[in-house]
């Protein structure tokens, strides 16, 4: 199967991507540049995925341009836009996006913009544990993660919000929830009387040397 190519700056979006595609073959960068020298060397990929705030290497524009010029000019793309902005959704489209979507997007939402990316349209099995959060609650994750000291990423919604939490060996190294960051985000998750939470296992390899208490995250988009 040829891979999907994501290129995503950011760590942590950029592995909830990889792991929602999880029955895909799918190659993660971070570097436009590099992303265009596999496919002048004619690296076969059935679609790609680019956020449109990409700025190493070769910046998302420049190298949505260059496809169109190269080997690649075949391959569908899918562009995220880091705000609702139409001005974006415009431009992407003027470069031959197939779907743009907005952040913050749904978890349906991106696997209905990749199905219609890929075809035939594929099926999708997301998550390793989901659930109701009134009937597993935040603390029961937590706790969950903390006696398997299991590594993984939980996602939780509740209406129009979601947040994320990244575990590493069991130990909590990152909370996230819209512009909240670390004990801020935990706390105003855990008072959501209902909602839904999806589950996955498995190290993210970009965070597998950050251990912090979550709240010694920077405001920084990656959280570097």
């Amino acid at each position: 199967m040829k891979p999907i190519l994501i290129l995503e700056e950011d760590k942590v979006l950029g592995e909830l991507m990889k792991r929602y595609l999880k029955d895909f073959n799918v190659e993660l960068l971070n570097n436009g540049k590099a992303a265009v020298d596999k496919i002048v060397e004619n690296h076969p990929y059935q679609g790609i995925i680019v956020n449109l705030s990409l700025k190493n290497g070769v910046d998302a524009i420049t190298f949505l341009k260059m496809l169109k010029k190269f080997r690649g000019s075949e391959i569908p793309f899918l562009v995220i836009s880091p705000s609702h902005s139409a001005e974006n959704k415009q431009l992407a489209k003027s470069l031959g996006a197939k779907k743009v979507i907005s952040q913050p997007f749904a978890v349906p939402e991106f696997l209905e913009a990749v199905s219609a990316l890929l075809q035939p349209s594929p099926s999708f099995n997301l998550y390793d544990l989901e659930g109701k959060i009134q009937e597993f609650s935040l603390q029961e994750l937590m706790e969950l993660f903390r006696q398997t000291q299991k590594s993984g990423i939980v996602e939780i919604s509740h209406q129009s919000q979601q947040g994320i939490l990244v575990f590493h060996n069991g130990s909590l190294v990152r909370a996230q929830l819209q512009e909240k960051r670390g004990r801020d985000a935990v706390f105003e998750m855990a008072e959501w009387p209902n909602g839904h939470f999806g589950a996955f296992f498995g190290e993210v390899p970009s965070l597998q040397t950050s251990r912090a208490h979550p709240t010694a995250f920077s405001k920084s988009r990656t959280g570097s």
